[in-house]
């Protein structure tokens, strides 16, 4: 089978300075001094043929490796959709952060989530697995301690996926009632826009059904994200707005109640960080990845930077574009970005134009992330971490993919919709709860790295302590990162804070810990396997 080409390297970039060597081709290196028990040594090895054997089952079917760098490429461009995402959100900065907030933070963001890229690489690397966080922590931690930890993180980073996934194809089926209402006035009633909800989330299963579509619906998807934007660019370039570089770079605008512009700047950064989630979406892939060790740390990396370059660049042109931003003020989040195609080519066209990018764009994002869902749900199921463990385990046999997990996903982003029935703070809270799941995902198996030592890492190819420090240094700014933004997207966009702008995220949290508490104390504690990967 032929394989993508990479940049030239024969060996691992570097071994980090004390760290263990390898002990064999499909074996997990040992700790120092042989302190992890013998049992760690069973571990399957990330680097073997990604076979799965359902529990309770001597038959063991293996996921097919069908992805290598360009489509996987292709699919992690698409799930963080930097410059789209960052289109959707610019109303909010109309009122909180301006100009500065959109051009500057995309910097400091972009700077954070590539010192995050760095550090998950470095762990996808060393442990390629389709549970990312949630496995790692087994390798970093003892048998007796890693359990509760691991069950907690692969039941966040589910949620982090659905919560993501229900937000995705809500963008799209808003994008549609929008249009609709627009052109004829029809006010749609709630039930109506569940309808088109649930429309938006069937045209996700197609590339889930049938995988052998997965590569070539990749690389379409990055096509379309960059056709996109050149038309995007190319019809406001007809009308663009001759603002001057001095309102363009240091115009900071704070409408939102709060008094302190510091403070309104940093709440800024957590939508920016909402534009670029999913960062960790190509590690649930890395069992069906041809040289997973090499290949995720490159897109993982690759996919950040591009992102942050393109949003930078693109919220430089958005501004340009935007003109005066206090002529957007009375204009709602989802109308902001159908003002700017309708000016510049006319209503009709600009509409249709809009409403066409948005709407495939939301499908590419919804159906890839319950992709990543579906592997989520499929690796803790193999643990024994989720409800039927022994029925979500299981993988297709004609198709070579987990379609009992993605149905698990499909089912619970249809439930999660229904929140929408109940109102706009319902439907809110699960927004909201998006940005600090992931944060969380992202930043516990570094703590846990930190806590243990680097040099419980094997050797590896993507390795960022080449040089001394630079490994630590670079997974404390993450944990930094991830707190600050996870404890700052708790706070409300807007003051005074009324039952309509309260941030419920707090909410969703509490009723996930209820609920996975529920579990593990009457089935996990049991059951979840975190030092056998079957």
């Amino acid at each position: 089978m032929n394989r993508t080409s990479y940049p030239s390297m024969s060996q691992p970039i570097s071994f980090d300075h004390g760290a263990s060597p390898n002990v064999g081709p499909n074996l997990p290196s040992l700790s120092e001094g042989g302190n992890k028990d013998i049992d760690n040594v069973k571990r399957m090895s990330t680097e073997s043929h990604a076979c799965s054997k359902e529990i309770g089952d001597s038959v063991q079917v293996t996921l097919e490796k069908r992805f290598s760098f360009w489509s996987l490429l292709g699919y992690q461009l698409s799930v963080m959709a930097s410059w789209s995402n960052y289109l959707v959100i610019a109303g909010t900065f109309v009122y909180i952060g301006g100009p500065v907030a959109m051009i500057y933070g995309a910097l400091l963001v972009g700077f954070f989530q590539f010192m995050t890229a760095m550090s998950l690489s470095e762990l996808a690397s060393a442990w390629p697995h389709a549970g990312g966080s949630q496995f790692w922590i087994t390798q970093l931690m003892s048998p007796t301690s890693s359990g509760l930890f691991s069950y907690l993180t692969g039941w966040m980073n589910i949620l982090a996926y659905l919560t993501a996934g229900a937000s995705a194809n809500f963008a799209g089926a808003q994008t549609v009632t929008a249009l609709v209402t627009i052109l004829n006035g029809y006010e749609w009633p709630r039930y109506q826009v569940f309808l088109v909800y649930c429309a938006m989330c069937l045209l996700d299963i197609p590339i889930n059904v049938f995988p052998k579509y997965y590569s070539a619906f990749n690389i379409a998807s990055l096509v379309c994200l960059m056709v996109f934007l050149v038309i995007t660019i190319g019809v406001w370039a007809s009308d663009f707005q001759h603002q001057s570089a001095q309102y363009v770079f240091t115009k900071f605008i704070n409408s939102s109640g709060w008094k302190d512009s510091g403070m309104a700047f940093l709440i800024s950064l957590t939508q920016t960080t909402y534009a670029a989630t999913g960062l960790d979406a190509v590690v649930h892939l890395s069992e069906e990845t041809h040289d997973p060790k090499r290949t995720i740390p490159l897109v993982l990396t690759t996919s950040v930077a591009i992102s942050t370059l393109m949003s930078f660049g693109f919220a430089i042109f958005l501004v340009f574009k935007m003109g005066d931003f206090s002529d957007l003020v009375d204009l709602s989040l989802g109308q902001v970005y159908l003002e700017l195609y309708t000016d510049s080519i006319g209503f009709g066209a600009g509409l249709a134009v809009a409403t066409t990018i948005m709407t495939l764009l939301a499908i590419f994002v919804a159906s890839q992330i319950l992709t990543g869902s579906s592997r989520l749900i499929w690796a803790m199921a193999r643990q024994q971490g989720v409800p039927f463990s022994n029925y979500f385990s299981h993988i297709n046999q004609d198709f070579k993919v987990p379609i009992r997990s993605f149905v698990a996903s499909f089912v619970v982003t249809i439930l999660l919709g229904l929140l929408y029935l109940a109102g706009d703070l319902a439907w809110n809270a699960i927004a909201s709860s998006v940005t600090i799941a992931y944060q969380l995902v992202f930043t516990t198996p570094i703590v846990v790295l930190l806590c243990r030592g680097r040099a419980r890492l094997p050797a590896r190819y993507f390795d960022v302590g080449r040089v001394p420090f630079i490994g630590y240094s670079i997974n404390v700014l993450t944990v930094l990162w991830g707190i600050f933004i996870s404890v700052i997207s708790i706070f409300p966009i807007t003051l005074p804070v009324t039952g309509d702008t309260m941030n419920y995220a707090v909410v969703v949290f509490g009723i996930w810990g209820i609920i996975v508490g529920i579990y593990w104390s009457t089935h996990g504690h049991r059951k979840f396997m975190s030092t056998v990967v079957l």
